[in-house]
């Protein structure tokens, strides 16, 4: 029998190697995508930040595009619609994206902001204490919290 060649290795070791490397592959990839989109929203934020709202819409949507449950896509989109005077659809952007990711600080005080502007007090008011429980030193969650005490008549309590 020394002039025969092995037998072959079974196909199942083969095919598990491959569905392994395959899997290696898959999560590499899914990691560069992951970057990418992060890349993506990070130039968003810097047009966001440089007062380019139509650039850094387009890249949050693009962002949204790939996964629309990306928390700081949609409470930054709804930031923009806030500074547009799109009070409406901030409100339902940032509350979508606090249902995704509840203890975002800087949403919740956004979202009290834009409740105060829509004159929903009660709404705004918890939606400010809860970014000041959250993040005591965030002084835009203070101001805001103290705007909606004073529109409820609580100004000596801000």
């Amino acid at each position: 029998m020394s002039g025969q060649n092995p037998p072959p290795s079974p196909a199942p070791k083969a095919f598990g190697l491959k569905v392994q490397l395959g899997a290696a592959l898959a999560a590499a990839n899914a990691a560069d995508r992951r970057l990418i989109w992060k890349e993506i929203q990070e130039k968003g934020l810097a047009a966001h930040l440089a007062g380019q709202f139509a650039e850094a819409e387009r890249l949050y949507r693009l962002v949204l595009e790939k996964d629309p449950k990306e928390p700081n896509a949609l409470g930054n989109l709804g930031a923009i619609c806030l500074q547009r005077g799109q009070t409406e659809q901030g409100v339902a952007s940032i509350r979508a994206s606090l249902q995704i990711k509840p203890n975002q600080p800087h949403a919740l005080s956004n979202l009290g902001n834009a409740l105060t502007t829509l004159r929903r007090f009660d709404e705004a008011l918890e939606a400010c204490q809860r970014a000041v429980a959250l993040q005591p030193e965030n002084q835009d969650a203070f101001n805001n919290l103290g705007n909606v005490l004073s529109e409820l008549g609580r100004s000596d309590e801000a």
